[in-house]
């Protein structure tokens, strides 16, 4: 059922589950070109291989 449940209606539990998993994605890093940029705050992305910080978008960078 996911995290709300069947609360909300589905075409807004579909939109959230869009973004959660845009979130919790690995992206490929601009500076070292590896795939291990996440997200650390709203908009500020971080590179777990060379330490590199990147301001982007909030669900994507």
């Amino acid at each position: 059922m996911g995290s709300l449940g069947p609360r909300y209606g589905l075409r807004i539990r579909r939109r959230l589950a869009e973004i959660e998993s845009k979130l919790r994605r690995k992206y490929k890093c601009p500076v070292c070109g590896k795939k291990s940029l996440k997200r650390k705050v709203h908009g500020i992305w971080e590179c777990k291989s060379c330490g590199a910080k990147i301001a982007g978008d909030a669900f994507s960078p």
